[in-house]
């Protein structure tokens, strides 16, 4: 079976930037939703946190990176991706450009 294609980095930074605070990263998270699924993604980790940004804007808030960080510890799979610190290295990591 051949491996599905992906850019780790890429997916990294998606998710990321969908954790930072304000409109425009709630803005990426939805248009995110739009086009993606969690099992889109292929990395594990990737999967859980986007399952849990999906998670936070059904619910109706802004998936910053301490609401996200707070549904992964409800669903379970906080550990799982490493704790909190691994959802803050997606956030600062995220490679956003400057204004």
């Amino acid at each position: 079976m051949p491996e599905t294609p992906h850019a780790k980095e890429v997916a990294s930074s998606l998710l990321g930037a969908c954790l930072r605070p304000g409109k425009d990263a709630t803005d990426a998270a939805y248009e995110m939703q739009d086009h993606l699924e969690a099992a889109h993604f292929y990395d594990p980790n990737h999967k859980r946190v986007a399952a849990a940004i999906f998670r936070v804007l059904e619910e109706g808030d802004s998936p910053d990176q301490i609401a996200v960080t707070e549904k992964l510890r409800e669903m379970g799979q906080l550990e799982a991706v490493g704790g909190a610190m691994y959802v803050t290295n997606l956030s600062t990591n995220a490679g956003l450009p400057s204004n």
